[in-house]
């Protein structure tokens, strides 16, 4: 609304006061002719570029989530697979340990 009021001012030249009576009278009409041609027109163009944009801003914000959800997949896949990777080692370092283990008892009882 402010910048309604500056654009008066700045482009009609219009006071202060001159274009709050303006934007006053102009609201009225909104009010009171609701069935105005033109008026509709112009409420039918504007609410569709409203819906353009709000679809656009949708599909960006889809487009995006999508993205992300992929890099999350992408990057649980990595950890997985490093999880993985770090079990084995674990398994085959256990593995190792177990047969000295028992292989130091056997010598134990060979003796």
């Amino acid at each position: 609304m402010e910048n309604l009021l500056t654009r008066l001012q700045n482009e009609a030249g219009f006071t202060r006061e001159q274009a709050r009576m303006a934007v006053g009278i102009f609201r009225d009409y909104l009010v009171e002719n609701n069935d105005d041609p033109d008026l509709l027109e112009a409420l039918k163009i504007k609410s569709k570029q409203t819906i353009n944009k709000v679809k656009t801003t949708y599909e960006d914000l889809a487009d995006k989530t999508g993205d992300w959800a992929d890099r999350m997949e992408d990057k649980a896949e990595d950890w997985a697979d490093q999880m993985e990777e770090k079990v084995d080692d674990a398994v085959k370092t256990t593995k190792k340990k177990v047969k000295k283990t028992v292989d130091k008892i056997s010598d134990s009882l060979d003796d």
